[in-house]
């Protein structure tokens, strides 16, 4: 439910997937990866054409979530601190967007991740160490 809200603050085309109608085949929804346990492990949703912000995006939903890729995308605005809450993030990719504002401090929460890229956006600050 909380992707579907996501996506419903967006403007995509490729999207179609997503749809309250469709939760028992979350699996299977355009750019999502699940674990074994059946909850959302990964989000690649790189180059599809969105456009909008990670406001409305619920970071608390997904507590298991090890890949975030949304490169090569019009995502606006500011990174929510909320970001932090993805504890289990291994990858993150917010490459190639228009995000702009301060890096949020909280993103030196994400103690596991081993891939970081902010490139090509109009960030501004230092990434915590």
């Amino acid at each position: 439910e909380a992707l579907v809200k996501w996506k419903n603050s967006l403007s995509s085309s490729s999207l179609n997937s997503w749809s309250l109608t469709n939760l028992v085949s979350l699996c299977n929804w355009t750019g999502i990866v699940c674990n074994t346990a059946g909850t959302v492990s990964e989000i690649n949703l790189s180059d599809a054409n969105l456009t909008g912000t990670l406001a409305q995006f619920s970071f608390n939903s997904f507590p298991n979530l090890t890949r975030f890729d949304l490169s090569f995308n019009d995502l606006s605005e500011s990174i929510p601190s909320t970001i932090g809450n993805l504890s289990k993030l291994t990858f993150l990719d917010l490459s190639n967007n228009l995000l702009d504002s301060n890096i949020p401090l909280e993103i030196g929460l994400l103690t596991e991740l081993q891939y970081l890229s902010f490139y090509n956006n109009s960030l501004n600050g230092t990434i915590p160490y």
